[in-house]
């Protein structure tokens, strides 16, 4: 049985469910994490206790399109993932980890996020985008970890190993497929 059986539930918002599988023990997965979210500081077990992950290739595509781009890093993974600033997210972290106990996760594209409507909107906004489309052929996965935000309630500890919260401006390509300098594991 799946480590993560009892939280098994797919999002509430944020995605399209395309499909509900088991993550393999070995598998890596990786995220855009946050040190602040809305002025608050997260620990790492915070940081790792959110379920929205991506897969080494969507990671790989997002660094070349940044690359390409001319984008930070942090805006390309902000546009793949549809992550809003005005969330209060810092995206100053990437995570990589490995999958260390089967888990249930849920696979699908991210949704529109549309923020055209809201009060205060203006059309000269430049610190955030009004509508947010991610990608349909990207997939990100949702792997349930913790009791919404209750606290001590991440399994993340058991269900990670190998994890490495890098700060954004350090990360380097070729973490994909090796490992991070040893000051940030986990």
């Amino acid at each position: 049985m799946p480590l993560n059986d009892h939280l098994a539930h797919p999002p509430k918002r944020g995605m399209i469910v395309r499909s509900k599988l088991v993550l393999s023990i070995g598998q890596q997965v990786f995220k855009l994490g946050h040190r602040f979210d809305k002025k608050a500081r997260q620990d790492d077990e915070q940081v790792i206790s959110k379920p929205w992950w991506f897969t080494e290739g969507t990671v790989e595509l997002i660094c070349q399109t940044a690359e390409r781009s001319g984008d930070t890093l942090a805006d390309a993974f902000r546009r793949f993932g549809g992550v809003a600033k005005r969330w209060g997210g810092s995206a100053d972290l990437i995570v990589k980890a490995e999958i260390a106990e089967p888990l249930v996760a849920y696979i699908g594209p991210g949704t529109i996020q549309d923020f055209r409507d809201q009060p205060g909107e203006s059309l000269d906004n430049t610190w955030d985008m009004p509508l947010w489309v991610p990608s349909a052929s990207i997939p990100q996965i949702y792997i349930p970890l913790a009791i919404g935000s209750k606290p001590g309630s991440s399994i993340a500890r058991n269900a990670l190993r190998n994890i490495y919260v890098v700060p954004i401006e350090k990360w380097d390509d070729a973490f994909l497929r090796s490992n991070p300098k040893s000051k940030w594991k986990l």
